[in-house]
């Protein structure tokens, strides 16, 4: 269970690196008053880590089943 939320933390945490380097290189819109880091805190950050997470698991369940096999 640990190794799961451990996985979890991790894709959300590459997700809003990568989401503040979308926000830096100025691909969220224009940066005024900082709402382009608000927006990959807050749209970026969920949506892709749980996406990333959700790959990650498949990936591990498919390689699971060809390694019993």
């Amino acid at each position: 269970m640990v190794l799961i939320a451990a996985i979890l933390f991790g894709c959300l945490a590459v997700a809003m690196v990568v989401g503040m380097a979308l926000a830096d290189a100025g691909y969220l819109g224009t940066c005024q008053d900082g709402s382009c880091q608000l927006a990959a805190a807050i749209f970026i950050m969920p949506l892709g880590g749980v996406a990333l997470y959700v790959v990650t698991l498949a990936v591990w369940s498919v390689v699971a089943v060809r390694n019993r096999g």
